[in-house]
């Protein structure tokens, strides 16, 4: 029995213009372009693992490119009216 490779998928290119839809916020460690992706209309703080601050976090994110744990405050959300 024969068996058929299946069909390899193609890839499309991004667009050039592109606008993205989510803020990024970047590392304070490494200043990592992109640690986590926010709202336009959040407002966050980021602290690095001893720094003042990082114990009462709200989120809390390991980067990527440095591997360093960072806390995020989200100290509000603007409105939009």
């Amino acid at each position: 029995m024969h068996l058929m490779n299946p069909p390899l998928a193609t890839r499309r290119s991004k667009a050039p213009n592109r606008q993205h839809r989510l803020q990024r916020l970047p590392c304070p460690a490494c200043k990592c372009e992109r640690l986590i992706d926010t709202g336009f209309h959040t407002i966050s703080k980021t602290f690095v693992f001893g720094e003042v601050g990082y114990d009462t976090a709200d989120y809390y994110q390991k980067c990527h490119s440095c591997r360093n744990s960072i806390g995020i405050q989200k100290l509000n959300t603007a409105s939009y009216t």
